[in-house]
């Protein structure tokens, strides 16, 4: 019987920490698609003088099917296959578990807004735990607590 304690205690142990790796695992991931994607809209600026444009202010385009915003597989227009092979997904995607005003009726995805001079792309309502307000790719724009983080061309974007 001791030992089928001992057994449970240390399966909860393990299950917790994995569960912790896996979700920094995850919200490491989102950056770097973050930072890839912005060199791929710096390249097609470069070749057509403009960012994609897509989406407004209050209104950005999201990648996951199902979500208030979506549009389709191509979310940032014209940027894939000649710039990224294909428009990537949230790696959770789906319903997200954040409790705020900003993720009511969407969903854990990445979403674009530009108007051609400026862009803002965001990892939406879904970080997984607390995005600190130091961290570069944190959202000011963002009400606290903190949801998203986000690249963007600069002001006024970054403040979308």
């Amino acid at each position: 019987m001791v030992a089928v304690v001992i057994i449970a205690i240390l399966s909860s142990v393990s299950t917790v920490k994995i569960s912790t790796v896996l979700n920094k695992v995850r919200n490491a991931r989102r950056k770097v698609t973050l930072v890839l994607l912005k060199s791929a809209l710096e390249m097609y600026r470069n070749d057509h003088g403009h960012f994609p444009i897509a989406g407004s202010q209050t209104n950005f385009l999201s990648s996951e099917p199902g979500d208030v915003s979506y549009q389709g597989p191509d979310w940032i227009p014209g940027l894939a296959p000649d710039y990224v092979a294909a428009l990537p997904r949230d790696p959770l995607g789906g319903p997200t578990s954040i409790v705020s005003p900003d993720c009511t009726n969407h969903l854990r995805a990445y979403t674009y807004a530009s108007d051609g001079v400026s862009f803002k792309l965001e990892s939406f309502c879904a970080a997984e735990g607390p995005v600190s307000p130091d961290d570069i790719f944190n959202d000011p724009a963002d009400v606290p607590p903190s949801t998203c983080w986000q690249v963007c061309s600069g002001t006024p974007a970054c403040l979308w």
